[in-house]
């Protein structure tokens, strides 16, 4: 049969201790008074006597450390030399005697995680590229917020194929997930877009190999139609090759142009929206060709809610201060 063992508080301890010791009393008046066993106070007395003892001692040892500061300050460097080193190449490389999840435990701990790596372009941060963000929202930054809604006209293009799929499912754990391809992508399918805050003014599908400068002069002068006379527009549009080459149409054009600074996709609105439009098209599974594919991009688009193109046009706003700061992004 078991032994029931009686946990006696330190408070409790440090009573029996004054009235046996200091006070004189009897063991036996001393258990029935705070009904404790003799046996434990007698146990309790003997290890002050012998020790000095007057709190309950710690069970079990102490259990060793793992990693040293020595071996923290290691594998900080080896990081640091080597952000996309993984934790079994930390071990491996350092000679650790420590499991993975050890490392891994300590790593998160200090904030440490493992991260999606977005690569950019080398001149990302070149300083006449910050100069550019610095002018262009400069210019944002004066321009009426009741105009910013309505008269500044964003324009963009992006192409969508017949490859775009989900990269998640569900399934049971020993089921591996296949997609079945098509053959080939086909035709990329260009899409122009111009919104504002309120709508999508003009969106318009091209099944085309390339796009030039005719095409998007073509959509440049439709907007035109669709657009009121009377108000003083300006159209905000990325800095892409084939819309700079004909500086004499542009310098036409009845309404002012802003240009994007380059390597900025981050203070384009229209990259948001198309982001949200492709993940509307994912939704409904495999494309089943172009035709379907045209399909998915019209309703994506009559999806699109003023509210949800107001939080894309407003997603740049929270870098325009470091742009101001020529800071790196």
């Amino acid at each position: 049969m078991p032994r029931n063992y009686q946990t006696v508080s330190d408070g409790v301890r440090q009573t029996i201790i004054k009235s046996v010791i200091e006070e004189g009393k009897p063991q036996i008046m001393v258990s029935r008074t705070l009904n404790v066993k003799k046996s434990t106070i007698n146990r309790i007395i003997k290890k002050y006597r012998e020790d000095g003892v007057t709190v309950a001692c710690k069970k079990g040892g102490n259990r060793p450390t793992l990693l040293d500061d020595e071996m923290k300050k290691r594998i900080i460097e080896t990081i640091n030399d080597d952000c996309t080193i993984s934790v079994d190449g930390i071990i491996k490389k350092l000679n650790l005697e420590v499991h993975s999840t050890t490392v891994w435990r300590w790593l998160k701990k200090i904030n440490y995680s493992w991260k999606l790596i977005r690569p950019f372009p080398v001149k990302r941060n070149d300083p006449d590229v910050k100069s550019q963000r610095k002018s262009y929202c400069e210019w944002y930054q004066t321009v009426d917020p009741l105009r910013k809604n309505i008269d500044i006209i964003y324009i963009g293009e992006s192409s969508f194929n017949l490859h775009m799929m989900r990269v998640h499912d569900r399934r049971k754990k020993e089921i591996t997930t296949n997609s079945i391809l098509p053959i080939n992508r086909g035709y990329s399918i260009t899409m122009f877009l111009a919104l504002n805050c309120n709508n999508i003014i003009n969106a318009e599908a091209l099944l085309t190999p390339s796009v030039n400068s005719q095409i998007f002069k073509e959509f440049m002068t439709k907007l035109l139609t669709l657009l009121e006379r009377e108000r003083e527009y300006i159209v905000v549009m990325g800095n892409v090759s084939f819309c700079q080459s004909d500086d004499e149409f542009y310098e036409s054009y009845p309404y002012k142009i802003m240009w994007l600074p380059r390597y900025s996709p981050f203070l384009d609105p229209c990259e948001e929206c198309f982001s949200e439009l492709k993940s509307i098209i994912r939704r409904d599974g495999p494309l089943q060709g172009s035709k379907d594919l045209i399909s998915r991009m019209v309703e994506a688009c009559k999806a699109l809610t003023p509210k949800n193109l107001a939080v894309h046009i407003n997603y740049p706003e929270q870098f325009l201060q470091q742009c101001v700061n020529e800071e790196d992004i």
